[in-house]
């Protein structure tokens, strides 16, 4: 069996946690948003498009080659198979009710925090303020009432599973991966019984909750340099990880036998330990979703070479700090390293960084239409050498960057949303 849609919960998550909770063995298969406009735009050959009836994902392959399309449909059909779909008419108005409720508010959430959104900022903004006061407040008193009212307070309807139970904790996992994570857990906080079914309803797919949300751990000094760029991408992408931040005597003494390759920044990812800034951001880049990409756009197949070059660029600028802060011997030594640095490199490379940002098909971010690596590599530099009070002369960067307005009007603008 193989369940077919994109990297996020969402409509398939249902359809996981049902096969999950029935111990049904599947191929998870998640397809990234290159491989779907690849297959769905350009209609690449042999691929599922072939077998999608209405051109879109969920799709359930059976173990007999047969497919089912549909979200609801498939819930229905598995429903029936392992006998999670009251079959009486009560049952049926109930269970339906409670699906295109969440169906409800995932559309509503998704017009606020989806790239494809067709909505304005300020738009958006009015769509939030909703969906915080109104829609949540809505619809979790009308899933509270239905616990209290139901013969079992830790099941939706009924006293065992159904597949409006799968539905309903699919959207508590969407939107704890969403930026709209806060204030549906602040607003869940009023209602005490929905809270506590939603944590012991958690409990039955313990293994699978690690996986979704591991204990993540950034280790760094207490500083920006070459950690920021990963404490910005877990940022915007509403990871909740605790910023370890060490003195250096605190590494020495009490960490570095404990690193991987005696240096930091270190990331702990569930069980895995990474290291190299770079190796971290990659891994974080596929995790999130972060590869560069935009619709109708002929640049897009340079867009990986653009992100290495803007990374790499950003790496020589901080290497040549160092220079200046840390290797040059003398103060002379280290004036001669700033004046070179202030008058060679950094021109040159903001030059670079601006013409980036003018060919871009649109001028937010620097590759694509949406936050990818080089925005966090080159907004964590700006954090760390032209905004920071911790490193000396940073003013005289500021005053470089003057002369560069857009990309001075993209750097500040795109920090905003870290604010």
């Amino acid at each position: 069996m193989k369940l077919y849609y994109f990297d996020i919960p969402f409509r398939a998550e249902p359809i996981r946690l049902l096969l999950k909770y029935y111990s049904v063995k599947f191929e998870d298969i998640r397809i990234s948003r290159k491989e779907w406009f690849e297959m769905r735009i350009l209609r690449k050959p042999n691929t599922i498009m072939d077998k999608l009836e209405f051109n879109q994902v969920p799709m359930l392959e059976l173990p007999d080659g047969k497919v089912i399309v549909q979200s609801h449909a498939i819930l229905h059909n598995l429903g029936c198979q392992y006998k999670c779909l009251p079959l009486c008419e009560e049952g049926l108005y109930n269970i339906k009710n409670i699906m295109d409720a969440v169906d409800d508010m995932i559309l509503k959430a998704s017009v606020i925090y989806s790239p494809f959104s067709p909505y304005t900022p300020e738009h958006k903004k009015v769509l939030f303020n909703k969906f915080e006061s109104e829609d949540l407040v809505t619809f979790f008193t009308a899933m509270d009432k239905r616990l209290k009212e139901n013969c079992r307070k830790d099941f939706i309807y009924g006293d065992g599973y159904t597949i409006a139970d799968f539905c309903l904790l699919a959207f508590y996992i969407s939107m704890k991966t969403t930026e709209l994570k806060g204030i549906f857990l602040n607003n869940l906080k009023n209602y005490s019984l929905l809270e506590g079914y939603f944590r012991i309803r958690c409990r039955d797919f313990k293994c699978y909750m690690k996986e979704l949300f591991p204990k993540v751990k950034l280790i760094y000094f207490d500083t920006e340099y070459r950690a920021e760029c990963i404490r910005l991408l877990l940022k915007n992408a509403k990871v909740d990880f605790k910023d370890i931040r060490l003195t250096p005597d605190q590494f020495y003494k009490d960490y570095i036998n404990d690193s991987i390759q005696k240096q930091l920044p270190e990331l702990k990812y569930g069980k895995q330990t990474l290291c190299q800034t770079a190796a971290i951001m990659k891994f974080l880049e596929i995790k999130y979703s972060y590869t560069p990409f935009t619709l109708f756009d002929r640049k897009k197949e340079f867009y990986p070479i653009t992100v290495e070059k803007i990374m790499g660029a950003v790496k020589d600028l901080i290497d040549k700090t160092s220079d200046y802060l840390y290797i040059a011997p003398t103060e002379q030594a280290k004036e001669k390293s700033w004046n070179e640095y202030i008058k060679e490199k950094i021109p040159t490379y903001f030059k670079v960084f601006e013409d980036i940002l003018k060919g871009n098909v649109t001028k937010e971010f620097l590759v694509g239409t949406s936050y990818t690596i080089a925005d966090f590599y080159l907004l964590g530099f700006a954090r760390g050498l032209i905004y920071s009070p911790k490193i000396p002369k940073s003013e005289f960067v500021k005053a470089e960057l003057d002369k560069f307005p857009d990309l001075k009007t993209y750097i500040e603008t795109r920090l905003k949303d870290f604010n």
